[in-house]
C-alpha cells in the first residue's frame, strides 16, 4: 500500500505450464495487501507461505500477519503477527520442517526472526533463537547482518555480515555451529542485497533493498573467493527442496565427442544434451554435475578444464568451485549420492608434481548446498599409483580399486558420520573371499564397486560379475556369480550399479586409461541380463 498499490492487485497468481492465469483466491477472502514470501512441502502438504497487511496507512491500525495456505486443501493457519506501524520483515522462507527465519525489524532494532508452521516438526521443538547463531540485536547504525534465510533442510543458516566498511562475507552456519565464510567480490553487492535463498546446490542473491532493483540477481555458490552466475531478471528464487516422494527411475548418462545422451533403464535415449562432459552424472532432480576433462593430463589441457561443474535443464551451466586459475590442483569427479538428506560429490584431486617423493592424490567430498562443506577423507593414490572411479553410495559407503604400479585391490571408505562409517573397517577383503592385492593379472577380481543403496558389493572377476549382499550393519551375504559383458580384453574401465544393483553399466573407456581411442561401447545390463550396446565412451547410472 505504500507504494501506491491496491489491495487487489496483490493477489497471488497461479500460472499454468500452457501460459494460462488463475488468480490463487478471490478479493473477498481476503481483507489488506498479501505478500508472498515462500512454498516448500512440509509433512507432505505444499504450503504458501504469504502475509496480510491491514490497515497501513494508519499508524494505530497498521499489522501484517503471516499465514500459511495448504494449496491443495485451501486450509489457513494463522503463524503469527510480523509487523506492524514502521516495524517488518524482510522476505521470509520456508523449510521442509515448517521453519521459517527471515530478518525482523522495528525502528533502529534488527534481529534474525525465526518461527515455526503450526503443527509441524519445526514447531514440536524449541525454535532457534538469534543467540544460538551467535547473533544479538543489532542497532541501525552498525555493521548488521543482513538477509537472513535457512535452506531447505531446516538446520542450515545463511546471511551476509560486514567485516571492514563496503567489504562483505557471505555466512552459512550449521545449528551444530559448522560454519563457513565466503568473501563477496564487486559482482554481488551485499549492502543492497535483501534477500538469500538457499538451494541444495548453490543459492540466489536479489539486490532490491533500495526499491529499484540496482543489480540483477546471481546464483552463488560459496567457498572460497565463490563464483556468481548473473541473471536477467530482477528477482530470483531456488525451488521447494523437498524430494520426490517416490525414487525416480535409474537414468543412464553416456558421454560422447558430440555430448551426453540420456537412457532409461531399458537402454531407450530419450534426451541429447550439446554440452561436453568427460563424465556426466544425473542427479535425481534433472541437473547433471559434469567435467570437461578429468583428471591429469600429461600436457593435453590445464587444471581448470577439470573444474566439476553443474548442468540445469534449462542447459545453463555453471562451476562447482571458484577458479583460481593455475594454482587449481587438476581434478577428477568420482560420483555423488544423498547420504542422510545431504547431497555430496565425490572427488579427488593432485597437482601434477611430478617428484616422486611430494606426489599424492587425496579425496575430498563436497556437499552441494547447504553449508557447502569440504569433508577431506584421506590420501589414495603415490607416486605411479591411482585407482579407478570410485563409487559412493546413499549410506556413505565408497568402494573402488586402488592400484600402485602393477598391484591392484579393493578400496573402501565411508564419508565420516555416515551409516557406512560404522561399519566399514569391517568390510576387510578375507572377509569377502577377496586376497588383499593382485599382482599383474586380467583375469582376477577388478573394477569394485558398490551399488547406489550401498545394499550389495560386486565387482568382474573373469568374465564374470560378482554380488555380494550386505546387511544394513555391514554383514557381508552368500556371493552370487553370473556371466557379464567383460569385453574382448577382460578389463574394463569401470563398473556402474544402479539402484540396488539389478541394473548396472560396463564401460571400456577412461580418459585416465584410454584418453585416444575406446575400445568399445559401454554395456547396459538391465535386471533380466538383457545386455544393450549404448552409442559413446563411458557410461554411469544416476
Amino acid at each position: 500500500a505504500a507504494e501506491g498499490y491496491t489491495d487487489a492487485e496483490t493477489v497471488p497468481l497461479v500460472v499454468a505450464p500452457d501460459g494460462s492465469v488463475s488468480e490463487l483466491f478471490g478479493t473477498a477472502d481476503w481483507d489488506g495487501a498479501v505478500l508472498l514470501h515462500d512454498v516448500e512441502i512440509v509433512d507432505g502438504r505444499e504450503l504458501l507461505l504469504f502475509s496480510l497487511q491491514v490497515g497501513w496507512q494508519n499508524p494505530d491500525s497498521a499489522l501484517e500477519t503471516l499465514y500459511v495456505v495448504d494449496l491443495g486443501s485451501g486450509e489457513r493457519t494463522e503463524v503469527g503477527i510480523v509487523g506492524e506501524w514502521e516495524a517488518g520483515t524482510s522476505r521470509l522462507h520456508l523449510a521442509t520442517t515448517g521453519l521459517i527465519a527471515g530478518r525482523a525489524q522495528a525502528g533502529a532494532r534488527s534481529s534474525a526472526l525465526f518461527l515455526a508452521v503450526p503443527g509441524s516438526p519445526a514447531a514440536s521443538q524449541p525454535v532457534p533463537t538469534p543467540g544460538d547463531l551467535g547473533l544479538p540485536e543489532y542497532e541501525t547504525e552498525c555493521r548488521c547482518p543482513i538477509g537472513f534465510t535457512v535452506a531447505p533442510d531446516g538446520t542450515t543458516f545463511a546471511w551476509f555480515e560486514q567485516y571492514e566498511p563496503e567489504q562483505f562475507e557471505l555466512v552459512v552456519r550449521t545449528i551444530d555451529g559448522d560454519e563457513q565464510r565466503s568473501r563477496v567480490d564487486g559482482s554481488v553487492s551485499a549492502a543492497v542485497a535483501d534477500d538469500i535463498d538457499l538451494g541444495t546446490a548453490s543459492m540466489t542473491i536479489n539486490h532490491t533493498a533500495t526499491g529499484d532493483p540496482v543489480m540483477p540477481p546471481v546464483i552463488f555458490t560459496s567457498g572460497g573467493a565463490g563464483s556468481t552466475v548473473f541473471l536477467d531478471g530482477l528477482v530470483a528464487t531456488m525451488p521447494p527442496g523437498t524430494a520426490p516422494a517416490a525414487p525416480a527411475p535409474p537414468v543412464i548418462a553416456v558421454s560422447a565427442p558430440e555430448g551426453v545422451a540420456l537412457h532409461d533403464e531399458a537402454g531407450e535415449p530419450f534426451e541429447t544434451i550439446d554440452e561436453i562432459m568427460s563424465i556426466a552424472l544425473p542427479l535425481a532432480d534433472g541437473r547433471i554435475v559434469g567435467q570437461r576433462e578429468t583428471g591429469v593430463s600429461g600436457g593435453q589441457w590445464s587444471a581448470p578444464d577439470t573444474t566439476p561443474f553443474m548442468w540445469n535443464p534449462d542447459g545453463t551451466t555453471y562451476p562447482l568451485f571458484p577458479d583460481p586459475g593455475d594454482t587449481q590442483a587438476f581434478t577428477e569427479l568420482h560420483d555423488v549420492a544423498t547420504v542422510d538428506g545431504r547431497t555430496w560429490m565425490l572427488y579427488s584431486t593432485n597437482d601434477d608434481n611430478q617428484n616422486p617423493e611430494q606426489y599424492a592424490e587425496h579425496l575430498y567430498a563436497y556437499e552441494l548446498g547447504g553449508i557447502g562443506s569440504h569433508l577431506e577423507l584421506g590420501q589414495i593414490a603415490g607416486w605411479e599409483g591411482g585407482t579407478s572411479r570410485l563409487h559412493l553410495a546413499t549410506n556413505g559407503l565408497i568402494v573402488g580399486e586402488a592400484y600402485a604400479e602393477a598391484v591392484h585391490g579393493m578400496l573402501v571408505m565411508a564419508v565420516p558420520g555416515s551409516p557406512a562409517a560404522a561399519f566399514v573397517e569391517e568390510l576387510r577383503p578375507g572377509r569377502l573371499g577377496l586376497e588383499r592385492s593382485y599382482f599383474d593379472c586380467t583375469d582376477c577380481p577388478r573394477r569394485f564397486t558398490t551399488s547406489t543403496d550401498g545394499s550389495l558389493l560386486a565387482w568382474l572377476d573373469g568374465d564374470e560379475i560378482v554380488r555380494v549382499p550386505l546387511g544394513p550393519d555391514g554383514t557381508p551375504g552368500e556371493p552370487t556369480r553370473e556371466a557379464a559383458p567383460v569385453g574382448a580384453d577382460g578389463f574394463p574401465a569401470d563398473l556402474d550399479l544402479g539402484g540396488d544393483g539389478t541394473t548396472y553399466v560396463v564401460s571400456y573407456w577412461s580418459p585416465l586409461f584410454d584418453p585416444v581411442d575406446p575400445p568399445a561401447n559401454p554395456i547396459l545390463v538391465d535386471a533380466d541380463g538383457q545386455a544393450t550396446a549404448l552409442i559413446g565412451l563411458s557410461a554411469t547410472v544416476g
